[in-house]
């Protein structure tokens, strides 16, 4: 007697339907990150106009990633799009983080090239910091050389191209060039020759 009660009890359970959570559309996920990501480019190209929080904003923002946050507000509304538009299979907050850590090796990589190129800092806070962290442990030379590596690779790997496929397009392409320049002074040999 005892076995058929508990047994009634699931079978009344497995018959009622379950309440689940409809999931959040993507839509207004989407629509969220492309309004902030308008909203950033205000902020940041109009500072004086975008009142007393979008001034913190920019100051914050760009004390931390420097001009590197326009690179910022442009995934973060790259993100957006894709998702309005259905675009995104995977999680699209696993996209954010690896944006993040694409919009931090370009800080990096900008504030490594700072003593050659340029004569301020134009990645923040955040790449200097990364920057000095790198140099530190590589030498100069070598944490621009992880910088570039660390950035080409995440580009690589947000782009979905491969390494080898990068290759064979940039070999093709100087393949391409170094027929045509052949070919133009071919033209021009016979010009000089026909004067």
């Amino acid at each position: 007697m005892k076995l058929r009660r508990p047994m009634r009890k699931f079978e009344a359970k497995a018959a009622k339907p379950s309440k689940q959570k409809k999931p959040i559309a993507p839509e207004f996920s989407g629509f969220c990150l492309l309004a902030i990501s308008i909203l950033g480019f205000y902020c940041f190209i109009f500072p004086h106009e975008s009142g007393v929080a979008g001034a913190m904003l920019v100051r914050t923002l760009g004390h931390a990633i420097g001009q590197v946050a326009y690179l910022f507000w442009f995934l973060l509304g790259y993100r957006g799009v894709r998702l309005i538009a259905h675009r995104e299979t995977r999680k699209p907050w696993l996209y954010l983080l690896i944006d993040g850590l694409l919009v931090a090796s370009a800080c990096a990589l900008l504030s490594s090239l700072r003593p050659v190129v340029l004569d301020a800092n134009y990645a923040g806070v955040v790449g200097k910091t990364l920057s000095d962290l790198l140099a530190q442990n590589f030498g100069h030379g070598g944490g621009t050389f992880v910088a570039v590596f660390v950035l080409a690779g995440v580009l690589l790997w947000r782009s979905g191209h491969r390494p080898r496929d990068v290759a064979v397009w940039f070999w093709h392409r100087m393949r391409r060039d170094w027929s045509e320049w052949r070919q133009t002074l071919a033209i021009e040999r016979e010009k000089r020759a026909q004067a």
